[in-house]
């Protein structure tokens, strides 16, 4: 149960509060990046939990299945089968990213032009942590210098990979 406390700790929580602390200081038409990956994806997720997560308004809601998931397990359960914690972060990595967004978007009368925020997944990216990685990190950096310098025509609150939009 610390491994996964501390995976949510740094994967969701840092990542939650980095946002709520940033996004304040950004100017009007800034942009936010957050980092996720494609183990993020909700396929294999109970549709009752992929409607959970699709359905949040709020990083709460989010937070509320982040909380959920630590005590399912802590309790010797299976929340999902065949997602680990880190899975689990990075989809609420992309939840809270994707409700911060539409947040923002709200707060613009939801006609958009103003702050951008988006997660990605940088790919399979090869690090210390990964030294099996197909990409270098050059290569993992476009989506991530895309999202957060390039023309990607307003799109807010979205999961991409490989300079694309993909499925959450």
């Amino acid at each position: 149960l610390p491994s996964i406390r501390a995976t949510l700790s740094v994967n969701y929580y840092g990542t939650l509060h980095a946002t709520q602390t940033f996004l304040p200081l950004l100017t009007p038409r800034g942009r936010m990046v957050n980092v996720s990956s494609f183990l993020a994806s909700l396929s294999g997720y109970p549709p009752s939990l992929v409607s959970r997560f699709h359905s949040a308004t709020s990083p709460a809601q989010i937070t509320e299945l982040m909380d959920e998931y630590v005590a399912t397990v802590a309790e010797g359960k299976v929340w999902v089968e065949g997602k680990s914690a880190y899975d689990v972060s990075k989809a609420g990595c992309t939840g809270m990213t994707r409700v911060i967004a539409i947040g923002e978007r709200e707060k613009e009368g939801g006609g958009g032009g103003g702050r951008l925020v988006n997660s990605c997944c940088p790919g399979y990216v090869k690090t210390d942590l990964s030294p099996r990685g197909t990409k270098t990190p050059d290569e993992g950096a476009k989506t991530p210098v895309l999202l957060a310098l390039g023309d990607i025509g307003g799109q807010t609150g979205l999961f991409w990979k490989n300079e694309v939009v993909i499925d959450w």
